[in-house]
């Protein structure tokens, strides 16, 4: 069933989703998805739209985008949108994270610094087939384990790899990379503080990623 018309108006806020029909690739290959961007890149200036976010995967896509001068609906569209957000009463609501902010960084951490599955669960590979553990959240997170194919296996695996010219971590203000450096030792130096880490890390590189 088609969904209804998107309300459109200048500077409005939107999240478009794409996704591929019963979980398929949204792009027939990497000349596909190369061109994709090429017309994307294109289209974001010219329409003068902002893209503050975005999330280009095999399966599906997401854009947080705010709309420029160039509108896809009509002034009608927008005003009503206007008149029913006047009428709706907003709740400005935010609480603390129920473990704390360290289980949200941890949280966070398994996604932007390790790989989809790490090597100890990978139990077995015979025959070609994979055996591996994982938790059922159905099952009151239950330890069970998985048989499949070699190249289903991969394919599950491969969803989790970004396309190209895709990274998994951006840095922007005093974190960009260019300058990063000088303004890290600006920073410090207008904080009266000497670099040195508080507590000493005991984990090799390898522990810390399994």
């Amino acid at each position: 069933m088609p969904r209804l018309a998107r309300l459109d108006g200048p500077s409005v806020l939107h999240h478009v989703i794409m996704r591929g029909i019963e979980h398929r690739r949204i792009f027939r290959d990497s000349k596909d998805h190369d061109d994709f961007l090429a017309r994307f890149e294109d289209l974001i200036p010219r329409t003068k739209t902002s893209c503050y976010a975005w999330a280009l995967l095999t399966n599906y896509a997401h854009f947080l985008l705010r709309t420029g001068d160039a509108q896809s609906g009509s002034d009608e569209g927008f005003a009503r949108l206007i008149n029913d957000l006047k009428i709706k009463k907003w709740v400005m609501y935010a609480k603390r994270p129920f473990a704390g902010p360290e289980k949200i960084l941890d949280y966070l951490g398994r996604y932007t610094h390790r790989v989809a599955i790490s090597n100890h669960r990978i139990l077995s590979i015979d025959d070609g087939k994979v055996t591996f553990s994982y938790k059922d959240r159905n099952d009151d997170n239950k330890t069970k384990l998985m048989t499949l194919k070699a190249n289903e296996f991969i394919r599950r695996f491969l969803l989790h790899v970004l396309p190209q010219r895709f990274v998994k971590i951006r840095y922007f203000g005093f974190m960009f990379h260019r300058e990063r450096q000088i303004n890290i030792e600006l920073i410090r130096k207008l904080m009266d503080v000497v670099a040195g880490f508080t507590e000493k890390v005991n984990e090799t590189i390898q522990q810390i990623m399994l």
